[in-house]
């Protein structure tokens, strides 16, 4: 499967795809936070948490696609608020 950023010519799209993907932070992430807020310091915490929500929705996003029998998607997109992923883009098949 093939994941880009850039728009791929001389393919056939099939359909616009999302997804997204939600973690909670949790009692000691939300304690890490607080710290990190006050000393202005990087919460590795809350970083991993994102990260974990970025990989969940680009694996929805390309079980989507191989349901609709893509080959790959192009133009993939995102977008986090909090720990909150969407991912979109468009599938599409090799001509």
């Amino acid at each position: 499967m093939n994941f880009s950023s850039a728009h791929i010519s001389d393919v056939q799209h099939i359909k616009i795809i999302s997804a997204s993907s939600t973690y909670g932070i949790g009692f000691f992430t939300a304690i890490a936070v607080w710290f990190c807020n006050i000393f202005g310091l990087e919460c590795k915490m809350y970083g991993k948490k994102i990260e974990k929500a970025k990989s969940s929705a680009a694996l929805q996003l390309i079980e989507k696609a191989t349901r609709a029998g893509a080959s790959g998607i192009m133009d993939v997109q995102f977008q986090i608020t909090g720990t909150t992923v969407f991912m979109y883009g468009i599938a599409y098949s090799e001509k």
